[in-house]
């Protein structure tokens, strides 16, 4: 019976248990050093980060080793102007192929670009990009 109890209390305390949950996706980021592209990241971080089973997301540099991530996204911005944001995002899962998704544009017609416009283009970006998760 002792025998028997012992192996019980081994394979409780020996196997992973994350209470009902998926495990947590790492993700990495990476974006250009631009004012706005870093504005613009923090809200694609922080979009991510809302999405179901809360993936952790961590903005990289280009000498990061990605080995360490489950999936790497980039932020490309491809027009930054005072009144015209545009980017999209490019994402690739370990051994696969990078995939592009569409540009989304953020403008204003007769003024400087609000402080919000980084969120609204993060939202637009994760509304059109065929994320996998």
């Amino acid at each position: 019976m002792a025998l028997v109890f012992a192996s019980f209390v081994t394979l409780l305390f020996a196997a992973p248990v994350e209470a009902g949950s998926a495990p947590v996706m790492r993700i990495s980021l990476q974006c250009d050093d631009a004012i706005m592209a870093t504005a613009t990241c923090r809200a694609v971080k922080e979009a991510l980060s809302k999405k179901p089973n809360t993936p952790q997301v961590t903005v990289i540099s280009k000498d990061t080793d990605n080995s360490l991530f489950d999936f790497r996204i980039t932020l490309e911005l491809t027009r930054n102007d005072p009144d015209v944001l545009v980017g999209r995002l490019t994402w690739v899962k370990p051994g696969g192929q990078p995939v592009t998704g569409p540009e989304v544009e953020v403008s204003s017609f007769d003024a400087p670009l609000p402080t919000n416009a980084p969120n609204d283009l993060a939202r637009g970006l994760l509304q059109v990009s065929d994320l996998p998760f």
